[in-house]
């Protein structure tokens, strides 16, 4: 019948078979991917591991030059010579990064775009939670001065 969906299924741009919703994994963004699930596995075990392992690191580099590039008109040269001058360490805490995706993120002015520093992921969400703003931060320093 022309016209009406199904609501709970999606077509795979692979096969091309109608499926369930739950036969697609979501991106980490929370959307549905366009591939279904068995079609993405085929696709994965299709690949040699060596040249999936060597893709992922060089695609990995690359996107980061891109997002830095794009977001903070910053190099990978340039986020180097930051963290080489925080000694790898984050500029708060100063503990080395733990964050699962292994990098410090990039603190910047949100009104000038302007990089500040380098920080793990725990001291980024202090900052953005704070809306970077020092006389938050002073009240909450404050505050737990009073029970130490």
């Amino acid at each position: 019948m022309r016209g009406v969906y199904n609501l709970n299924m999606k077509t795979c741009n692979k096969c091309n078979i109608e499926k369930p919703f739950n036969k697609f994994d979501k991106t980490p963004a929370g959307n549905l991917r366009n591939t279904c699930e068995s079609c993405r596995w085929e696709y994965k075990k299709s690949l040699p591991s060596y040249i999936d392992k060597k893709n992922k690191v060089r695609l990995g580099n690359k996107n980061r030059q891109y997002n830095l590039k794009k977001s903070y008109d910053m190099s990978l040269e340039e986020y180097d010579q930051i963290l080489k001058k925080q000694n790898n360490k984050c500029a708060i805490c100063e503990k080395e990064n733990s964050h699962k995706n292994k990098f410090l993120f990039v603190d910047h002015d949100h009104e000038s775009n302007q990089v500040r520093g380098l920080l793990c992921h725990a001291c980024n969400i202090l900052i953005g939670n704070a809306k970077d703003s020092p006389q938050v931060l002073e009240r909450a320093i404050a505050y737990l001065k009073l029970f130490s």
